[in-house]
């Protein structure tokens, strides 16, 4: 999926973002 920036589906990109910001907070 990474290899793809650009998917049709807002949704993978949706939990994407999710999981960086996540990662950036948890931090």
């Amino acid at each position: 999926e990474a290899g793809a920036p650009f998917h049709p589906d807002p949704k993978p990109l949706d939990a994407y973002n999710a999981c960086i910001l996540d990662t950036l907070e948890v931090d």
